[in-house]
């Protein structure tokens, strides 16, 4: 039995400029999901990405307006 070739595993990934940022990425690289610390805050900004690399789809502001 194959897998689905769609499937592929994703790993996090400390971002090498910035240590606020955590990535989620593919084994090629490419990010899927961005996790970062609000710098002076307990709060994290997240983002989530499409298949071209750092084309925002959706980030928590607007996860907030789509819920409340």
């Amino acid at each position: 039995m194959s897998l689905d070739k769609n499937l592929f595993t994703l790993t996090f990934s400390p971002h090498k400029d910035n240590p606020n940022i955590l990535d989620l990425v593919d084994p090629v690289g490419t990010i899927h999901y961005r996790k970062q610390k609000v710098v002076g805050s307990k709060e994290y900004k997240i983002e989530l990405y499409g298949a071209f690399p750092l084309s925002c789809l959706l980030s928590d502001e607007e996860l907030m307006n789509i819920f409340y």
